[in-house]
């Protein structure tokens, strides 16, 4: 395996997976080594930005990248490390934000003011690989955000509701409908499963598990549920059960890729005790934290969550000791009835320690 190492020069971040050779590498080189591998790996590399500053994405691990000034000298190894990054597609509740059917005070404001205060329903990705549910505005996320998705392998999905589960997008992304793209493990619970398996229709009794259903979409469906832990390509993922809706398994996710971890936590109002035992059980330590805040100033809940549980379930991660010594945390799956737009709902967070997510917005774990 391509050893990921990181270099600072003159200030700045140096990335790059070594794995021709042992000797020191100067930066104007990086961009050949980079080429190289590629080659090697038969895929292209992709690169963002051009001139003194371009990042080189690896074509075998997307998520070691080279930050290269063409002016410096030679680097300097300094260590290793493995960071995940994270795209926020959507960040509402279910009926997004604004509810295209409300007048409120809130809603009329955000109409106005736009930007950051425009909210799809929830949905992200890791890495341009890792989708996080297959949320019913994912079609419009790509086309707003410029992101292609034609890239994404494996997706989680953390529970059945309409406004995380579209099957239809099963689809989609399908040679059904012309798709140039691979196959996806999708990872689910039965009850999601069937719920795709009926929407699609007219499919065998075995559903989405029949090999000739498979085959046709593209799909290698994997039945998970909470507290279990599996390995998704690069990824270490643990299903954690969610406080959410009785009449079904909703999970959320502990996500790790090298050292580096992060906790996805909506749909849910506060963690049940089974879930803290087991993310402690697990030895689980986070350095990014998601949270459900759909009650946000509103009152307290129970399958979701306003800012006074965020708070509480802040000070209980770390009570637990789930927290790595960088641990951010955001809010997510805003509600227009009880959060404000976007920059007022910020400085709300940040008073409380917390930042809030928005779409478009990427996370380095």
């Amino acid at each position: 395996m391509p050893e990921i190492v990181v270099a600072r020069v003159a200030g700045l971040s140096l990335m790059h997976c070594r794995g021709i050779s042992r000797e020191p590498r100067s930066a104007a080189s990086l961009p050949a080594i980079v080429e190289a591998e590629a080659e090697r790996a038969q895929r292209p590399a992709h690169v963002r930005g051009s001139g003194r500053a371009a990042i080189y994405l690896h074509p075998v691990n997307s998520t070691a990248a080279v930050l290269l000034d063409n002016r410096l000298g030679a680097t300097a190894r300094v260590g290793m490390e493995v960071r995940m990054e994270i795209t926020f597609l959507g960040t509402a509740a279910s009926e997004g934000y604004p509810n295209p059917f409300c007048a409120c005070g809130n809603c009329d404001r955000v109409r106005s003011i736009g930007g950051a205060s425009l909210r799809k329903r929830s949905a992200a990705v890791i890495d341009d690989e890792l989708l996080i549910d297959l949320g019913p505005d994912l079609l419009a996320a790509a086309q707003l955000h410029g992101r292609s998705l034609a890239g994404i392998r494996y997706a989680l999905q953390t529970h059945e509701h309409a406004d995380h589960l579209d099957p239809s997008l099963l689809t989609a992304r399908s040679p059904l409908c012309q798709a140039e793209t691979g196959w996806l493990d999708y990872y689910a619970t039965t009850g999601a499963l069937d719920l795709a398996a009926t929407a699609i229709g007219n499919l065998p009794a075995a559903g989405l598990h029949d090999p000739a259903v498979a085959a046709r979409l593209r799909l290698r469906p994997i039945t998970v549920a909470p507290c279990q832990t599996f390995a998704v390509g690069p990824y270490l993922v643990s299903g954690v059960p969610a406080n959410h809706d009785p009449r079904l398994a909703a999970m959320l996710f502990a996500i790790r890729r090298g050292d580096r971890a992060l906790f996805y936590g909506t749909d849910s109002g506060p963690l049940p005790e089974a879930a803290w035992e087991y993310l402690k059980r697990e030895g689980w330590r986070f350095s990014v934290v998601v949270l459900d805040h759909t009650f946000g100033l509103g009152d307290r809940g129970t399958g979701h969550m306003n800012a006074e549980q965020v708070i509480e379930q802040m000070a209980r991660f770390e009570a637990e000791g789930l927290l790595a010594g960088d641990a951010r945390f955001y809010a997510h799956h805003i509600a227009h009835h009880s959060n404000p737009g976007h920059d007022e709902l910020r400085i709300f967070a940040a008073a409380r320690g917390y930042d809030v997510a928005y779409d478009g917005l990427t996370v380095v774990v």
